[in-house]
């Protein structure tokens, strides 16, 4: 049961909730993980919202897009530690130079401290975060675990998140975590291969390839396989010019459509898993291209951003194109599909905004016939208000107060 069902369970039940016992690790759950609002939080402890907002800023917990702040983050580490960067350091270097963990090295120490069968908390697993080898310094450390820079804490949330999807291991209460038949198997077959790191893309492989499918192919042949055939499909794409979608009329069926279950976890990972294979063709593209114009060092000139970040950076991959006769920084946003590229696609708020922040150097690469071994795209620079028609297909609510009304 979800944390703030549990308290709605306990008010209802005649349990008084003091907003003073309200800790830290459950308001990050209720806001983060359950998406509960101020107001939500407000209404369950009997207090202003006013009184939430001021936790919310005391412990420093943000929306999800705003996990890690660019500029705010890189200024803060100048002062404090004083490297000697010069500001145009992109902050995925900066991070790596940090050495912070990120989630998926804490897969397998994760998966260690689990394999004993026992149920371990969620502390035990943000300790994880402060172990020697990673090479982070005192100083360093205090920062990535303070009020005002949470990473770690984060970063061992999406652990356990990830490994949860995988279905390795199962959550048995609030907060607490039991690894299960699978997971076990997992650890046996990690420690027979001598696996040094559990990647994200292994963690898909178990969850949707078939037991039989593996006993067949090494985890390894998988993934050449799947490597081969995107750089295959990133070699002939082909750009298209961008049209707008043609208007159908709707016919309504007669026949009454079988009501099917709708399973919204596995729907979630086939939709990230689609996501990111479009991602790596125009990744790909991208070295490709910067290749057959003579550039040496393309590893570094493509960086997949929302692979090393994660979501929320506004767009997926940084590259370089030639502008007045020098190769600048260009930020891209990939938005795949199965179907024709001149289907509408979903954006967030965060990418409208970037695309106005880095204006003709951001683009949209709308990829489409995904699976197909010759897929194909269109690219569009500059605002999307000013390129795209945006429609509001997503609403947040809140409970109108007194000055609302008055609006």
């Amino acid at each position: 049961m979800k944390i703030y069902d549990e308290l709605i369970n306990r008010k209802s039940n005649g349990s008084k909730l003091n907003i003073e016992q309200l800790t830290k690790e459950d308001f990050y759950f209720m806001y983060i993980e359950e998406g509960k609002t101020d107001y939500e939080i407000a209404q369950l402890y009997d207090v202003t919202e006013n009184k939430i907002e001021k936790l919310r800023k005391k412990w420093n917990i943000k929306v999800t897009q705003e996990f890690i702040s660019d500029i705010e983050t890189m200024n803060k580490i100048y002062e404090i530690f004083g490297r000697g960067y010069k500001f145009d350091y992109s902050s995925i270097i900066l991070k790596e130079h940090l050495g912070i963990p990120k989630f998926d090295d804490l897969f397998l120490p994760t998966l260690e401290i689990l394999k004993d069968g026992q149920v371990h908390s969620i502390k035990e697993f943000w300790k994880l975060t402060e172990r020697q080898e990673y090479e982070i310094s005192k100083k360093e450390l205090e920062y990535c675990v303070s009020k005002k820079e949470p990473m770690l804490f984060y970063r061992a949330d999406l652990c356990i998140n990830a490994l949860i999807q995988a279905e390795l291991i199962e959550s048995v209460d609030i907060k607490e975590y039991k690894i299960n038949k699978r997971g076990q198997g997992f650890i046996k077959e990690y420690k027979e291969k001598n696996i040094e790191k559990i990647s994200l893309g292994l963690l898909e492989e178990k969850k949707n390839i078939k037991t039989e499918a593996l006993e067949e192919k090494s985890i390894e042949e998988v993934k050449t396989k799947q490597k081969v055939e995107i750089s295959i499909q990133a070699k002939n794409l082909k750009e298209i010019q961008a049209k707008p979608k043609e208007k159908k009329s709707k016919t309504i069926s007669k026949n009454k459509r079988k009501k099917t279950e709708i399973k919204y976890s596995e729907l979630d990972a086939i939709k990230k898993a689609f996501g990111d294979k479009c991602e790596e063709i125009v990744y790909n593209y991208e070295k490709n291209k910067l290749k057959q114009e003579g550039r040496t060092n393309v590893d570094e000139d493509v960086i997949w951003v929302s692979k090393v970040l994660g979501d929320g950076e506004g767009y997926d991959i940084k590259s370089k194109e030639k502008i007045n006769g020098k190769y600048e920084d260009i930020y891209i946003e990939v938005k795949g599909t199965d179907k024709n590229c001149n289907e509408p696609f979903e954006i967030s708020i965060n990418e409208v905004e970037k695309s106005e922040e880095f204006k003709e150097r951001y683009y949209i690469y709308r990829l489409g016939k995904g699976n197909s071994s010759i897929p194909e795209f269109y690219k569009i620079k500059g605002s999307i208000k000013e390129k795209f028609k945006l429609e509001p297909v997503k609403f947040k609510a809140t409970i109108k107060g007194e000055d609302d009304e008055k609006i």
